[in-house]
């Protein structure tokens, strides 16, 4: 789950970082995706967003609770 760092990033970085994310996640899944590519394509260091996820797994765990929330309503 994100730390309380990403929830109080303002929503346009949060943004940012939810579909870099989410786009690497679907084009290369859970196992191949690349923190190095996420980084890059939001503008954030690596460090950041392990100041924001503690690992790739709850990342991945963060964005599984948004798309199957948004499902849901």
């Amino acid at each position: 789950m994100p730390t309380n760092q990403f929830e109080n990033l303002c929503e346009d970085k949060k943004n940012a970082v939810i579909n870099a994310a989410l786009e690497e996640f679907g084009i290369n899944g859970v196992l191949n995706a690349s923190t190095n590519s996420i980084v890059k394509k939001c503008g954030i260091s690596k460090g950041s967003l392990f100041k924001y996820f503690e690992t790739k797994d709850d990342l991945c765990f963060y964005l599984f609770d948004i798309v199957t929330g948004e499902m849901l309503t």
